[in-house]
């Protein structure tokens, strides 16, 4: 683009940096916005995925273990199940031989 000279001291460039006389690189009002807007929003990302992980964390840690438990509660049920399946056919063989 084009550049501007304010008070003699820093001159404006296309990129949207601004020049001091000392040749550091300077944020226009638009771009400071923007890192801001972005620093936002980069903070807010990351509190979404701490959330995340103790989701999960959560889940790995409580919620599974309770399923296990509940899962070995089922199996020893169906095993008296059969048992008792079992039991109820023998018995009657065993009685036919008094």
């Amino acid at each position: 683009m084009f550049g501007v000279q304010l008070n003699g001291h820093s001159k404006s460039f296309g990129n949207g940096l601004i020049k001091d006389t000392m040749g550091r690189n300077k944020m226009n009002k638009k771009e400071q916005e923007r890192l801001t807007q972005v620093e936002i929003d980069t903070k807010s990302i990351d509190t979404k995925v701490r959330l995340i992980q103790k989701d999960i964390s959560i889940i790995k840690d409580n919620h599974l273990t309770h399923l296990a438990e509940d899962i070995k509660k089922l199996d020893m049920r169906l095993w008296a199940i059969l048992l008792l399946l079992v039991a109820s056919l023998f018995i009657p063989f065993v009685r036919s031989l008094w």
